[in-house]
Formats: C-alpha cells, structure tokens, sequence
C-alpha cells in the first residue's frame, strides 16, 4: 500500500498539502482549470431594463369625459427628477408615453415642450384617446424612458389632430418664424417683434406685446360660418386702448372674427365685426395675472369663458351667422381696417385656433390641466418597467 500513498503525495505537490487536515472534505480545483470551487459564484448582469412613470388623471378633474385631449405633463417633483436626469440623457429622445392594455402598451402621439438635462425636469403634451370622467375611475398612461429600444419619435401634429388649425407656443422664435405645432406648413410670421420680446409666460416662454404695431401675422383657414375657438394665455396690462388678441378676415362688415382683451373700455370682446354683431361682455381683465381665454363661436351663438368658467352675459346670440373671408389673420393686434392703435399690452401664451366649437367640459379641463399640471397629472415614484 506504500506506493498508493506515495502517489497521492506527487500528485498533491504545490496544492497546500499540510498534514492529515488537509484530507479532510472535498477536494480544491483551480477554477482556471475548468473545475467547480468551493463557494458562491458570480451570476451574470442582468441587462438593463427600460425606466417608467406612471401617470394618472384623478376623475375629480374632468367634468365630462374628453377625446383625444392634448394633456400637458409635468414631471417637476423630486423623484423623477432625480431619475428622469440620471436615465434620459442630453436630448431627451429615449422616450415615449404609452397606455397600457391587456395586450401590452401601445404609444402615444407626444411633444416634448422642454426638457433640462441640468434638473431633469421635463414637460410634454401628449394626446390621450379618452379621459375618464367616471367617479373613482382614473385615465391611466406611462412615461417609459432610458433605453433606446423603447423610443417613440415626436409627432406634434398628431397631437393637435383634434380640430387645431394652430397652436403657438410661442416658446422660440426662428428668424421671423413662430411655429405653429398643429401644422409646419403654416407659421406664424413676426411683424416688429424679435428674441428679445420672448419672456416668461404661463406655461414656459410667452411673448411680451407693448401695443407698437407688433404682431404675428398667419394666413387665416377659416371661412363662411363654421364654428371655431379661439384660446390664449394673456396677462393683460391696464391700457386706454383697444387690445387685438385674434383676428380673422379681411376686415370688412360681417366678414371677420374678432377677440380683444379689451374693447371700447375695460371689456373683453368679440363678435363679426358689424354693428350689433359685437359684444362688449363688461368682463375686465386688466392688471389679474395670467389668465385663460376662450371664445367659441357656433351657429351663431357666442361664449367667452375666462379660466376655465363661462362668464355672466354668456352666451350672446349674433342676429346673422358669421361670414368669414378673405386670408388675413393676426394675433396681437387687428387689420388696420379696424382702426388704429389696436396692438395688444401685455404678455400671451399658448394661442390656438380651432375649426370646432369645445365643449364647457373640454375648457375646464384644459384649464385645470395647465394652471396646475401637477394635480391634473399625478406621477408614482419611478421603477423598472415591466
């Protein structure tokens, strides 16, 4: 039995052989020899997965239940923040909003407003098919972001697909050139006006008009007697002047649309240009802030409501239905047909035209949504998504 022992000795030499110990248990192999060791191993990374927000829309925001509504998001509060700036990179281009379904998710059509790789703040429009306005049941999408594969390019003007003609953010100004995101074909153009009147506005950057014969001039698409709504942001300044915020037509009687943040007074007004066509509603405006403005007009009947709540002496019923015409159409101020010194004082945001009169359910949505995005919006705190 010698020469058995003997060979175990050789063939443990080099391999820590101390003694009848060294016996004891199973034996060691060099993992570089292709054999197991003693002790845990390593597993493989797992690959990245994709980040996401989800979002809701509480049923308390909604009076009526919405279609294709274009919801501003803003993703301001701590949490995805932190994750947005750790996961999205500089250009915010690893993204999409998607709703999830039984069968998975499908995207969402969406606009970047902006994005600050500094802070991770990032604001978006994103059009929703239907928001609920059932009590206790919420509209339900989510923000995924961080890997390349889940990215969804912009589409803005599948966003404002609902009815928009124009929708001036009026965030940039390109040259001469204010972007009009429901349709890159039609701009806006700047008369007297440059980079240096862009300044804060209600959502991001609005234009500040000093009623200096400046104003945004567009080719009007709205003709004969359709209806239409036209909104804005404006912080209107006190001023002894006729203010122009919309205008269509060719300035001639009965043939135009019109809406002033103030007119013959401290008024808000709009109507068709001809006499008893116009309406002087006795609604000031002047030196209240930031306020939301619409004016629908339909089959000869006009609202106007202020911040999202129709205003006393709405609706007016004009006694012949609009016929629009001609190309003209401007934003702070009016054709000179209208007279003189018409140039708007005070700072607007978000101008949009539209080819459909909204509902009462439709304005008070969008106002809640954009004078507080966050409680419109409610983010949970970021995870993987699935």
């Amino acid at each position: 039995m010698r020469w058995k022992t003997l060979l175990a000795l050789v063939g443990c030499a080099g391999c820590g052989f101390q003694g009848s110990a060294a016996q004891e248990g199973p034996p060691q192999i060099d993992a570089r020899l292709g054999g197991s060791v003693d002790g845990p191993v390593d597993s493989p990374p797992s690959p990245p997965k994709p980040r996401r927000i989800r979002l809701r829309i509480p049923a308390t925001q909604v009076t009526g239940p919405l279609t294709d509504f274009p919801v501003y998001v803003d993703l301001d509060d701590a949490q995805s923040r932190a994750d947005l700036k750790a996961k999205l990179g500089a250009t915010a281009t690893n993204l999409s909003f998607r709703l999830r379904t039984d069968a998975g998710t499908t995207a969402l059509a969406h606009e970047v407003a902006s994005w600050d790789a500094a802070t991770g703040r990032l604001t978006a429009w994103v059009k929703l098919p239907a928001i609920e306005a059932t009590a206790d049941v919420d509209t339900a999408f989510e923000l995924h972001y961080g890997l390349p594969e889940v990215a969804v390019p912009p589409a803005p003007q599948a966003v404002w697909s609902n009815g928009f003609l124009f929708v001036f953010h009026l965030d940039s100004l390109t040259g001469t050139t204010f972007a009009n995101a429901a349709n890159n074909a039609a701009n806006g153009t700047a008369v007297n006006l440059n980079a240096g009147r862009l300044k804060a506005g209600k959502l991001g950057v609005g234009v500040e008009l000093n009623n200096n014969n400046q104003v945004i001039t567009f080719v009007n698409p709205i003709a004969g007697s359709g209806p239409s709504t036209f909104s804005a942001w404006v912080s209107q300044k006190t001023t002894n002047d006729d203010d122009s915020l919309i205008q269509l037509g060719d300035g001639s009687a009965s043939r135009s649309r019109f809406f002033y943040t103030r007119y013959a007074g401290p008024n808000l007004g709009s109507g068709l240009y001809h006499g008893n066509l116009d309406w002087f509603t006795g609604t000031n405006i002047q030196n209240d802030g930031p306020r939301l403005l619409h004016w629908t007009y339909n089959a000869q009947v006009g609202r106007i409501y202020v911040s999202g709540a129709e205003i006393g002496g709405s609706p007016r019923t004009y006694d012949v239905p609009a016929d629009t015409t001609g190309t003209d159409g401007r934003i702070g101020n009016a054709s000179p047909n209208f007279g003189s010194n018409m140039g708007l004082d005070g700072t607007i945001d978000e101008v949009r035209i539209a080819n459909v009169a909204r509902s009462a359910a439709w304005i008070a949505a969008e106002y809640a949504n954009q004078n507080t995005p966050a409680t419109f919006v409610v983010p949970t705190p970021p995870d993987d998504a699935p």
